[in-house]
């Protein structure tokens, strides 16, 4: 028969490996959203302003799957708890920053596709 100490370190053990492959799918995540920012800043300063809006599509899928993991099972029930739970609040609020970023991104890429130049000398003629 098992003893009770090892059935609950192990349950214990399966709950913190669950937490750590939740924080590395986000960190994973936030990567990816940071790399498609990127390539949308660089997409903006150049005026190919379909291309920038694609990949701030792309940042913010990331980020909303970094900020869901951050939040479900199992890392939001660790977020009240004092220092364990900080990871997950950091995750929580990366992700909310991130999306306050997608949000400025379009404004500037639309305001950038609004430009009558084309990032050319020349007037389009708008």
């Amino acid at each position: 028969m098992p003893r009770p100490v090892s059935i609950a370190l192990s349950v214990v053990g399966v709950f913190v490996l669950a937490c750590g492959f939740r924080l590395v799918g986000a960190q994973r995540d936030l990567r990816a959203a940071e790399t498609a920012f990127e390539a949308a800043k660089a997409a903006v300063s150049e005026t190919r302003t379909d291309e920038a809006r694609v990949e701030l599509d792309r940042a913010a899928d990331h980020l909303d799957r970094a900020g869901d993991a951050a939040r479900l099972f199992p890392l939001g029930l660790v977020r009240p708890v004092p220092l364990i739970g900080s990871p997950e609040v950091a995750v929580a609020d990366v992700a909310d920053a991130g999306a306050e970023l997608v949000e400025a991104g379009r404004v500037v890429n639309d305001a950038a596709a609004a430009f009558p130049t084309s990032g050319q000398v020349a007037v389009d003629g708008h």
